[in-house]
């Protein structure tokens, strides 16, 4: 088309044409070296974190597995806290060896208790409903068992725990969860994954849960 161009015309088509491709190839170059040094950064974020023992047990999701172990109140290892303090949210999901009618729900917070506002149930497919929100009964205290009521039509398996994590300042620490079934049957979690973790995390699968 452009031969139909005055000859004055034809060039600035021209430069126009290599000064479009130019550009492309030029933010092209610039996406890719973002996302290597993204991905360097990521790596030796990694590398940091297990010289200084942040990739290990203490602090990790598993640390909500079974019966409680902090013995005192306070940033003690033996409890999960998530990767950074005062995030807008943070979430564990905890499953127990078998689904249950649940009556309650226990959470031992053992470091700036008070954030969790919000209880819900997972299915095997990764739906949720909730099944309790509001303020946290450890709300102003050192710490201790937080008793969430629970009202699920049927049996649970799996609970997914809200934590506002930016509303009570510093790690908000959980050392284990248990529930409660409506003739007194209690278990312990079993299986546990996090939105982050101070140590060793197992991340909640995207599209299906196992």
């Amino acid at each position: 088309m452009s031969r139909f161009l005055p000859k004055s015309m034809r060039g600035l088509v021209s430069r126009a044409t290599r000064f479009s491709v130019g550009s492309m190839l030029w933010l092209s170059l610039v996406a890719a070296l973002g996302c290597l040094w993204y991905l360097d950064r990521r790596q030796l974020q990694r590398q940091i974190d297990m010289v200084q023992g942040r990739d290990s047990t203490r602090w990790s999701i598993d640390q909500v597995l079974g019966p409680p172990n902090t013995k005192t109140f306070g940033d003690v290892s033996t409890a999960w806290a998530s990767r950074i303090p005062d995030a807008d949210e943070e979430w564990i999901v905890v499953e127990f060896p078998s689904a249950t009618k649940p009556a309650s729900l226990e959470i031992y917070e053992t470091y700036n208790p008070g954030a969790v506002v919000e209880v819900r149930a997972v299915n095997m497919s990764g739906a949720e409903s909730v099944l309790w929100s509001g303020k946290d009964p450890l709300a102003g205290t050192a710490g201790g068992k937080a008793v969430i009521p629970m009202d699920a039509a049927g049996s649970v398996r799996r609970f997914k725990i809200i934590i506002d994590s930016d509303a009570v300042a510093g790690w908000n620490e959980i050392d284990a969860v248990a529930v409660v079934d409506q003739q007194g049957g209690r278990q312990w979690a079993a299986a546990a994954w996090a939105s982050s973790s101070y140590g060793f995390n197992r991340e909640a699968p995207g599209w299906f849960w196992p």
